[in-house]
């Protein structure tokens, strides 16, 4: 027992002297270039930016030039990079000033891109740039405000990139296309939320008996379906209806878009006004056994069919939501009887009524 308890001081012992180690390094510069970091400044100004780097210079009396910036992010900091003509070897707490408070991390350069280094100090692009004082002014390449970028910390690339002199036609491209995807997502994200806002104020609507009777009719395995209308005006809550029959509703609105469509997750497939690539009721007419939902169909077929695809609607509810009748320019006496004998037909005329 005495032994064990030998090896498990020893062992202990070793880890903190490790530990140690660790933290010596942490506080120690030992090293030709790198970037102080100081997370407890009391500067507030250029004026006191430019103070501070009096100081700094007046400590070493090798050659030695600094990049300094103010910055705000989640709070107020400073950067100072160095660059000396031999090691800097001292403690991290040797480059305090009067306001700067106790520098809080160093990460040393090991002579890789010095110039980046100074160029990541004095940069007015970043979004958390106040001010910056340095020895010599280092130009940037390419490469550094788009790697800035794409870590979120500049904004206005393409203003950077042209004021330097270094926007190109195919960085424009890369640019434009990332900027209206995160627009899209933001977009989407604020859509979805707003959905669940509206959802929440939603009450439930009457219940419609031809309609009930129509969603039993799903219940039961048969070859053929009948698919449901809802015609009339705008503004008589046909949509909000129909999205509320079932989960999770696949809708295609204003023209027929079946990506991300997924037998398995929705519950039902809405039409909304739809006039591309046809009006609704060429769209129906050219594509009967889909509307019949009794089996896998193909669509977005062509002469070529390079997009097409094929999707089941196998006992998937199919509403439509028109303002459009049976118009005799899209609709002939033989097509509107199929029509008829293969719907469940709702004229609304008014708003439909909420329990």
């Amino acid at each position: 027992m005495e032994m064990a308890k030998k090896r498990t001081v020893k062992k202990t012992t070793k880890k903190a002297d490790k530990k140690d180690d660790k933290d010596k390094k942490k506080f120690r510069v030992a090293a030709l270039a790198g970037l102080i970091t100081y997370n407890e400044v009391l500067l507030e100004n250029h004026e006191d930016l430019v103070e501070m780097y009096k100081e700094l210079k007046a400590k070493f009396s090798s050659q030695i030039n600094f990049s300094l910036c103010i910055e705000k992010e989640s709070r107020l900091h400073v950067h100072v990079f160095y660059e000396s003509e031999s090691v800097i070897d001292c403690d991290l707490a040797y480059f305090e000033t009067t306001k700067s408070g106790k520098p809080s991390d160093f990460k040393p350069n090991r002579g890789k891109n010095v110039a980046r280094g100074h160029w990541y100090v004095q940069t007015k692009w970043k979004k958390s740039h106040i001010t910056s004082y340095f020895d010599t002014l280092v130009k940037p390449a390419e490469k550094w405000l788009m790697d800035e970028w794409r870590n979120n910390k500049i904004e206005t690339i393409t203003e950077a990139l042209a004021a330097e002199k270094l926007l190109k036609p195919q960085l424009q491209q890369q640019i434009s296309a990332v900027q209206n995807h995160n627009e899209l997502a933001v977009i989407e994200k604020q859509l979805k939320e707003r959905d669940t806002r509206i959802k929440q104020e939603l009450k439930e609507f009457a219940p419609i008996k031809a309609v009930v009777d129509w969603k039993l009719t799903f219940t039961v395995e048969q070859m053929r379906y009948k698919f449901l209308v809802l015609c009339g005006a705008s503004k008589l809550r046909k949509t909000e209806y129909a999205k509320s029959l079932f989960q999770n509703p696949f809708i295609h609105k204003d023209k027929v878009v079946w990506d991300g469509y997924k037998w398995l997750e929705h519950g039902c497939i809405i039409f909304d006004d739809i006039n591309l690539p046809d009006h609704i009721w060429k769209y129906v007419r050219t594509n009967r056994v889909m509307f019949q939902m009794s089996s896998i169909v193909s669509v977005n077929t062509s002469a070529t069919n390079c997009y097409a695809k094929n999707v089941c609607v196998v006992q998937k509810p199919i509403i439509i939501c028109t303002n459009d009748g049976l118009l005799d320019n899209f609709v002939s006496a033989q097509y509107r009887e199929w029509i008829e004998a293969n719907s469940v037909w709702l004229d609304v005329s008014e708003p439909i009524p909420f329990s």
